[in-house]
């Protein structure tokens, strides 16, 4: 039992936050506000590398971006396999199949 509640999902934090980081930088890209990879990476003090692997994520399909929300996915997505993932499809059918949503 979770804060009172039984069987009530609850969203993975760092999933959440994992997908919260992701957004931000793309819209800095798409803004304009950053030049390109390399300016983004030196002005949130990362690799080029990690930052790459991040921004895959702001491309997610939106049902799974719920799913991982609402504290429904499946045990597949954590943050350390959504990172390492070497690629992930840019198709929503075929993410949601490679991360497990069926």
């Amino acid at each position: 039992m979770i804060g009172g509640r039984v069987g009530v999902p609850h969203a993975d934090a760092p999933l959440a936050r994992l997908l919260s980081k992701a957004h931000r930088p793309q819209a800095s890209l798409e803004s304009g506000e950053v030049a390109d990879l390399d300016a983004l990476a030196r002005r949130e003090a990362v690799g080029r590398t990690y930052l790459a692997r991040v921004l895959r994520l702001a491309h997610l399909a939106p049902s799974v971006v719920e799913a991982i929300l609402a504290g429904r996915e499946p045990e597949s997505p954590t943050v350390n396999r959504l990172m390492k993932k070497a690629q992930l499809p840019l198709d929503w059918a075929g993410q949601r199949r490679v991360l497990g949503f069926g």
